[in-house]
């Protein structure tokens, strides 16, 4: 009988900040959402002023693509952020 093992998960993944111009979309992006939608978490990062942290992949030495998190890149991008939390 043959054994699958889980892989392991680092449950201690560090977040770093990362400034918002580094950042880009995904060109898959599956997710949408409604102008109505999108104000609202605009709103809601105004009034916060943070955000949960997106997930990135590297992308050249200085550039990150967005692997999950993307509407809130973009709210943070629309309030002024200069930064966000990426791990």
């Amino acid at each position: 009988m043959n054994t699958i093992t889980a892989p392991q998960v680092d449950t201690q993944a560090s977040i770093v900040m990362l400034p918002t111009a580094a950042l880009r979309a995904n060109d898959y992006n599956p997710n949408r959402m409604t102008k109505a939608e999108f104000d609202e978490l605009v709103a809601e990062v105004h009034h916060l002023g943070r955000l949960p942290a997106v997930v990135v992949r590297r992308q050249g030495d200085d550039d990150y693509v967005i692997v999950d998190g993307e509407h809130g890149w973009r709210a943070a991008h629309e309030v002024g952020l200069d930064e966000i939390g990426a791990n």
